[in-house]
């Protein structure tokens, strides 16, 4: 079937003499559902930690939900580089889409001001560092993609996007190295990391105090729901422990991983008629997509 398939195309682009633009939006699509999935992580990341803080406020009858400051704070300084980085992968995603399908595309309006962004995040960053390429690729990219946007030829203006592919690169791998680090900083620990392990201190402790004699006995059915509660949202941490061979963090930098395999072959070979090799590393990162979406939805 594959082979019919890409015979077809062959054939077609021939016949019209016009560019290959089919492994062009398949590069797009699949590279949405890695930043979807990535983008759903840090919305469960948010999750935990905001309803761990409120269940310490009701166990601690707190009269203020103050606490829940402190997940914005650990999110502004160590995963919000992650997740511009992320969202300006996607906005590629979408103008490549646009691009391949001869459509226009819509860009996010504050997308001039990812480059300010990124430096003050640099600035502000105090675990794991970020760098200037880091800071240097988001900005060019963030810069290629209104330049295109204004494009009248649309081959050129996706030759400009295969030509970023270096700082595509550099995002992938920093984006990576939120998830499980990196092997050039090993006494590092991931920003990932540190953000489970907080919650899992958290969620240690106010089990320990819901599973003392005075909490059992004083309102012993309100403190059995909240250690139910808690025991589930364990299982879920325990999902996304660094260590664990399966963990969430490590299916998904595989899926980074099968992202920056598809580019490498990508730039080279995105325009060309025939690009099966293109089409396997598109389905080597399909899979990994969805392994690393099974394990974010907890499956």
């Amino acid at each position: 079937m594959r082979m019919r398939l890409w015979s077809a195309l062959v054939v077609a682009s021939m016949a019209t003499g016009c560019a290959n633009y089919h492994a062009v939006s398949d590069f797009a699509g699949e590279t949405s559902g890695m930043t979807a999935v990535v983008k759903s992580e840090f919305v469960e990341l948010d999750t935990l930690c905001v309803e761990q803080v409120q269940t310490v406020i009701v166990v601690n009858n707190l009269g203020t939900d103050r606490a829940l400051d402190q997940c914005d704070r650990y999110r502004r300084s160590q995963a919000r580089f992650a997740a511009v980085t992320v969202d300006v992968l996607d906005q590629y995603a979408g103008a490549l889409t646009g691009l391949a399908n001869d459509k226009t595309f819509d860009l996010s309006p504050d997308i001039k001001a990812v480059g300010t962004k990124a430096r003050a995040f640099k600035e502000t960053s105090f675990s794991p560092p970020i760098s200037d390429a880091e800071v240097t690729a988001v900005t060019r990219i963030a810069d290629l993609l209104v330049t295109v946007l204004a494009a009248e030829k649309r081959e050129e203006a996706v030759k400009q996007m295969l030509a970023a592919a270096p700082d595509l690169e550099v995002m992938g791998r920093s984006l990576k190295t939120f998830f499980v680090g990196s092997p050039t900083l090993p006494n590092i620990k991931p920003a990932y990391a540190n953000f489970i392990d907080l919650i899992t201190a958290s969620t240690t402790s106010t089990l320990a105090s819901l599973d003392s004699k005075p909490m059992r006995t004083a309102e012993p059915i309100r403190t059995a729901e909240l250690a139910r509660d808690l025991r589930a949202r364990q299982r879920l941490l325990d999902q996304r422990a660094p260590s664990a061979p399966d963990s969430v963090p490590i299916k998904i930098a595989a899926d980074i991983d099968a992202w920056l395999a598809a580019l490498d072959r990508f730039k080279v070979d995105g325009m060309k008629v025939d690009a099966r090799e293109i089409a396997d590393r598109l389905q080597t990162l399909r899979e990994a997509t969805s392994a690393a979406k099974d394990a974010v939805a907890g499956h």
